[in-house]
């Protein structure tokens, strides 16, 4: 009886990881056609092309924009670390007329 449960298993297991195997095997070779198809299709490139142009302009616009925010906030930071120094500054003066020791 155990050997008939152990054979079983064995036979899912085997069952199961070809039926993985086939699966993946097919959808790979699906999307490896279908693209091959739509690369070759001259109405499917032209539109792709049309649609490209418009996203590489569209991310353009969007990195100029991202590096002017970029820009603002590194000057953001230089003044805020500026007035950092001047505090510590301040509060080191006041400490050495105050006559305390750090």
């Amino acid at each position: 009886m155990i050997l008939y449960f152990i054979t079983q298993i064995a036979l899912d297991i085997v069952y199961g990881g070809t039926w993985w195997a086939m699966k993946k095997t097919t959808d790979g070779v699906y999307y490896v056609l279908s693209n091959v198809i739509s690369i070759r299709s001259p109405v499917n490139t032209l539109k792709d092309s049309t649609l490209r142009e418009e996203l590489v302009e569209m991310l353009l616009n969007k990195n100029a924009i991202q590096r002017t925010e970029i820009r603002l906030l590194a000057d953001k930071i230089v003044v805020i670390e500026d007035f950092i120094a001047r505090q510590k500054e301040r509060t080191n003066d006041e400490t050495i007329e105050n006559g305390e020791s750090e």
